[in-house]
């Protein structure tokens, strides 16, 4: 997700932060449907699945087929969002218009995979793995005791 502080660190060049692909489509899920949208979303979802194809590969391998393969796919996914971002349909209606400019104010970082074999397009594996934190942490707000705690601990 663009959480501030990746941003912050990103600007200031202490990290790499390669923005999930996954959550920007996400954006686009949420907002009214449209063939637009839908033709955004079935391109976000293509690139997506053939880029996670990839890690079965070398790094190497990688980089050449994300120039070969992916690198057409995120050029017209670019010319589309940038060619209809003005557009009376996207500009009328709030959640179109902020799933493109959660994009396009972001596209640098989008993009970085294309040229770093080790960026994942997504965070996808990394969300899945808190998930369970996450789910347990309201049942885990009312544990009652320390003996409670530990019992939690050991399950989780």
């Amino acid at each position: 997700d663009c959480y501030e502080a990746y941003e912050k660190m990103a600007t200031s060049g202490k990290v790499t932060w390669q923005a999930c692909f996954t959550h920007a489509r996400r954006k686009f899920i949420k907002a009214p449907e449209s063939p637009l949208n839908k033709d955004i979303i079935d391109l976000m979802s293509k690139i997506i699945h053939e880029d996670n194809q990839l890690w079965r590969f070398d790094s190497k391998t990688r980089l050449l087929k994300r120039r070969s393969e992916i690198q057409p796919m995120v050029d017209d996914l670019m010319t589309l969002l940038e060619d209809k971002k003005d557009t009376l349909a996207v500009q009328t209606c709030q959640k179109s218009s902020a799933a493109f400019n959660y994009f396009l104010s972001r596209k640098d970082n989008f993009l970085l995979f294309l040229n770093d074999p080790e960026l994942m397009i997504d965070n996808n594996l990394a969300e899945r793995a808190i998930r369970p934190i996450k789910v347990g942490l309201k049942n885990w707000l009312f544990i009652g005791s320390a003996r409670g705690g530990k019992a939690a601990a050991i399950t989780a």
